[in-house]
């Protein structure tokens, strides 16, 4: 990849790969300038308010940290020019309202899906993950003008 062309790496999550929840966050944001990157830690609090991470020439990229079990997760809202898009990680339905502060009024959501409504996936993906119906209803009452659901399961294509 040529870095000259890269100039923000976005992360939503990790998956198994923090021990520790309550550990110094290994999550970390890379903005490319120069060719050298920037580390930042990201925000992995799920109380924490929205924090402006771009604000270049009417671009403006926001984070807030959402909740996936025991694995912090980060959503992003990318405005520009009047035009709002939110993309979420996996989260758990514990993170719908955090995730919604970000997403109010958006032209654009597009929020993982990998379970069903039904209890038809495997139990332990709830735990990890909002079905279909919670994330539509948080759209709606968020002011979402379109859903894009993403990351479906086999078993949510049916």
């Amino acid at each position: 990849m040529d870095l000259e062309r890269v100039d923000t790496v976005l992360v939503i999550h990790l998956r198994d790969l923090l021990v520790e929840p309550t550990a110094p966050s290994p999550i970390r944001r890379l903005s490319a300038r120069a060719n050298h990157f920037t580390v930042r830690d990201l925000t992995i609090n799920p109380d924490s308010p929205s924090t402006k991470i771009v604000d270049d020439d009417g671009l403006i990229v926001e984070e807030i940290a959402t909740h996936r079990g025991d694995c912090p997760s980060v959503a992003y809202r990318i405005s520009y020019k009047g035009v709002a898009v939110v993309f979420s990680g996996d989260m758990d339905a514990s993170a719908l309202p955090t995730l919604m502060q970000l997403a109010k009024n958006a032209d654009l959501g597009i929020f993982n899906c990998s379970v069903l409504d039904r209890l038809e996936s495997p139990s332990q993906l709830y735990d990890l993950h909002t079905p279909p119906r919670k994330i539509g209803q948080a759209a709606r009452d968020g002011g979402v003008k379109r859903l894009l659901l993403s990351h479906l399961a086999p078993d949510v294509l049916r």
